[in-house]
């Protein structure tokens, strides 16, 4: 990387371009010849930082022979650690919406998750509830699959335990993210329920 400088004036950094003006060939110069051309070596430096701090604009050095570019480091204000905490707790949110719609498997049972399928898995259980002799042909991940009223209950109360799970992780993560220094540090990744639910359903 380098940077032009012009009576003391940065008034370019980034590659050093083949062409400059009225001078071409700069990629096959020497150090010395872009030296009085006015370039020189660009070095950009970025000092560690740590929880709540962020980097604001730079200070810069031009020395005979390299120009440098050291980021400044200062605390972040109160409305910026709650946009952190903000913007972490919507892709939590996010994270969560994607998990509850992914779809369960309950007993070898391919079922999907999404808010649609829950609203019709609870009209289902109502009625399946009220006649025990109630079946339904229900298309599920892998297609059409018939099932009794015992199975529809037990799909529909599975799926909802899964859900419900879903929202509980997600309630613990908030609080953590809350609580944390640094929202980001949070894993929103681990803890959720896994989809795959071993019970009786009685007769598909």
């Amino acid at each position: 990387m380098y940077a032009f400088v012009e009576d003391g004036v940065i008034t370019y950094r980034g590659p050093l371009p083949r062409n400059w003006r009225n001078v071409s060939g700069l990629d096959m110069a020497d150090a010395n010849t872009l030296l009085s051309l006015g370039w020189r070596t660009y070095v950009e430096v970025s000092p560690p930082i740590s929880t709540g701090e962020c980097y604001d604009g730079e200070t810069l050095e031009i020395t005979a022979d390299t120009v440098t570019s050291t980021k400044v480091v200062r605390s972040k204000t109160a409305e910026e650690l709650a946009a952190d905490t903000a913007s972490r707790l919507w892709f939590l949110a996010d994270y969560r919406y994607e998990k509850e719609v992914g779809g369960v498997t309950v007993s070898s049972v391919p079922v999907n998750t999404d808010r649609e399928t829950q609203s019709k898995l609870i009209a289902v259980r109502i009625l399946a509830k009220e006649d025990v002799n109630y079946s339904v042909d229900w298309k599920g991940t892998d297609g059409f699959v018939t099932l009794n009223a015992a199975t529809i209950i037990a799909i529909a109360d599975a799926v909802a335990t899964y859900v419900q799970a879903c929202f509980s992780r997600e309630k613990v993560l908030s609080a953590a993210i809350n609580a944390a220094q640094d929202p980001a540090s949070v894993d929103i990744t681990t803890g959720w329920p896994n989809g795959r639910i071993e019970q009786n359903t009685p007769g598909a």
